[in-house]
């Protein structure tokens, strides 16, 4: 009888709270959050966009300008995105090769209409002559446009299983796989120099999971298995030094990388199975976890820099298992447009508290967050809890009952069951 009690007056009241007017913020925050694009991963900044694929089937297109969204096509499984020269998308799935997105128009290209090798592709990429280069299970593919050429690599198990590319500012494609005992190699003018954890030293390198270049031309790799804590780390290699980093001798808080991405002033961003974003300067780390910062959680799988230096995340809230997008800048989030005046626009809704009701943790999510004050009081007006917070509140010692959340512009009612 309480709890039906309870329920009815927040429904009651929460049809007749009326709402503070929204208003701007003098500074551009450090973290943005789109908490509503379920199961964000393959992001990748391009020009003004921020391309990506949700639920594993959708592809889509978030509008830096004025942050709009766009579903662009539906193809199941993309395992990479990137644009050519004549601004054209191409895009790689694991299953049925790869598509070219033209003026709203997708064309498909597969191991039974073209010359591709096989239908799996993990990755691709385009060179400084506009080739497009694929990573399948049956080699290493290039096209011009016209014309397709298959390269083996023999060191490969069947016939040279690649699953990453990167290319460097001197065009050398370095690959990466996961069925050899050599990891990575690098391929220049027809010909596989390969490398693994015993010729180099650094028995890491056999997990390899991402590529990078900065631009004094050294190559950076992460390597990781979220089934060892004692495999992985950062690895630097300027054409004659490996240098490895990891828990033990640097300021990484763990083993376990999985992605990577160097911003234009050469800092390096990690992140992993983990432990949240990692930040090296060559000197200096810095470690961003959901204890210290506004990260949502602290499992980072991909990365990605646009040209204002926004870091894009894919994490994983654990407390809530959710997979969340959510943009990082040092000193405020840039867009090119004017932040306020879309950060205004975008927030005429109120942000919403879920799960609602709740018992444990609640989360606010709207587009903007950042460390700001709350308070939470009950029925009565008496102050249950306050402090600060990103995006999480523990209300775990609240009695069940009707609540209201204060903040700066708004007033948000929930309910403790």
């Amino acid at each position: 009888m309480r709890s039906s009690f309870y329920i009815f007056l927040y429904l009651m009241v929460h049809t007749i709270l009326l709402l503070k007017p929204p208003g701007t913020q003098a500074d551009n925050p450090e973290w943005m959050y789109f908490h509503d694009i379920k199961s964000p991963n393959n992001i990748t900044a391009i020009d003004n966009s921020i391309y990506l694929t949700t639920d594993n089937s959708y592809v889509i297109r978030l509008n830096l300008e004025n942050l709009d969204i766009d579903t662009i096509a539906e193809i199941y499984s993309v395992s990479s995105i990137t644009q050519d020269k004549e601004k054209n998308i191409w895009m790689s799935t694991r299953f049925s090769g790869i598509y070219k997105y033209s003026n709203a128009n997708l064309e498909n290209f597969t191991s039974s209409n073209s010359g591709l090798p096989d239908s799996r592709v993990y990755d691709l990429v385009i060179d400084g002559n506009n080739n497009i280069w694929c990573a399948t299970r049956q080699g290493l593919a290039k096209f011009d446009g016209t014309d397709w050429e298959v390269y083996h690599f023999e060191h490969l198990e069947t016939n040279g299983y690649i699953v990453y590319l990167a290319i460097d500012k001197d065009g050398t494609i370095w690959v990466t796989n996961n069925y050899s005992p050599y990891r990575i190699a690098k391929f220049n003018n027809g010909e596989f120099i390969p490398y693994n954890g015993e010729s180099i030293g650094i028995t890491s390198i056999n997990w390899c999971q991402g590529i990078d270049f900065d631009s004094k031309g050294n190559k950076w790799f992460v390597a990781g298995t979220k089934y060892s804590d004692s495999l992985g780390g950062l690895i630097r290699y300027d054409e004659n030094i490996w240098t490895f980093y990891d828990k033990d001798n640097s300021g990484l808080t763990n083993h376990q990388l999985f992605s990577l991405a160097i911003d234009s002033n050469d800092i390096i961003w990690t992140g992993g199975f983990e432990g949240g974003l990692h930040r090296f300067d060559g000197e200096n780390w810095i470690n961003l976890n959901s204890s210290n910062s506004g990260i949502s959680g602290d499992v980072v799988p991909i990365i990605s820099v646009d040209k204002y230096n926004n870091k894009w995340l894919y994490s994983v809230n654990e407390v809530i298992d959710k997979y969340v997008l959510e943009v990082y800048n040092e000193g405020g989030v840039l867009l090119p447009s004017n932040v306020e005046e879309v950060l205004r626009k975008k927030s005429e809704k109120a942000p919403r508290i879920y799960p609602n009701p709740a018992s444990e943790i609640i989360t606010v999510s709207d587009i903007v967050m950042r460390e700001r004050k709350f308070s939470i009081t009950n029925i009565l007006g008496q102050v249950m809890l306050s402090g600060e917070f990103y995006h999480e509140i523990d209300i775990s010692s609240l009695p069940i009952g009707f609540y209201l959340l204060h903040l700066e512009h708004f007033h948000l009612s929930f309910l403790v069951v």
